[in-house]
């Protein structure tokens, strides 16, 4: 703790010795007010970020409320289709074996 202590004093001093003095110190400087308006940029942009990031998982639950069960119709449709076409595949095949029988 004692070193600690020396530590923060000899840090303070260095600060104090590097501060500007009279009227100087008294408004901020140019850097600063850079870097407060860089700070509030910034928290508009952090502020802009989660609004949008709302806006987004509201549309996406509104479009895509049940993303699976749509994936499973479309893929119930092309199931059906593809049967439909197996047995039609299947009646020609019938059909052929019966003329070829013939000839």
């Amino acid at each position: 703790q004692d070193a600690l202590g020396r530590l923060l004093t000899s840090l303070q001093e260095a600060l104090k010795a590097q501060a500007p003095q009279g009227g100087e110190a008294a408004r901020p400087t140019q850097n600063h007010q850079r870097a407060r308006v860089l700070s509030v940029q910034l928290d508009e942009l952090d502020r802009q970020a989660d609004d949008l990031a709302r806006e987004t998982q509201a549309v996406q639950s509104a479009l895509y409320a049940e993303p699976l069960t749509t994936v499973v119709r479309v893929l119930d449709a092309h199931a059906s289709a593809l049967d439909s076409m197996q047995s039609q595949v299947t009646g020609m095949v019938d059909r052929i074996r019966v003329v070829e029988s013939t000839l």
